[in-house]
């Protein structure tokens, strides 16, 4: 398991409030961008959920801040990412839609995020790595 996934998996065994899948996600790389963990948690809490209405997944809207953040600002790296994610997921990108499939098969939600959040984060790992090469 990569340190990203590993430290992600801490984040979201934690007794607190503050790890919805994009808090999780900007938290994981908090050191590599240059955030503390507590002003990215901030800054990722109304993006979970879909920016708390069923929108773009959480971890797909950290993911790209991550990526920003990282300097890779290529439109096609964020193209890249959200395909690569929808490929993993029946095509799938919204929260609402990934929730409602995840109902449909019997699935567990928090089970269905921590996949959700691993999905991303094997996908910005591979295109971080490959913008620092």
């Amino acid at each position: 398991m990569s340190k990203h996934k590993e430290r992600a998996s801490e984040i979201r065994k934690e007794d607190t409030t503050s790890k919805n899948c994009a808090q999780t996600i900007l938290r994981t790389f908090a050191d590599e961008t240059g955030l503390d963990e507590k002003l990215a948690a901030g800054l990722a809490a109304h993006f979970g959920g879909g920016m708390r209405h069923g929108g773009i997944c959480g971890a797909v809207s950290a993911a790209l801040m991550v990526l920003g953040a990282s300097g890779v600002e290529s439109p096609s790296a964020a193209t890249e990412l959200m395909r690569r994610f929808k490929e993993r997921n029946n095509g799938l990108i919204a929260c609402r839609d990934l929730l409602a499939a995840n109902a449909a098969a019997g699935g567990n939600k928090h089970e269905h995020c921590n996949a959700r959040i691993n999905d991303a984060i094997e996908i910005l790992d591979d295109i971080l790595e490959r913008s620092r090469a």
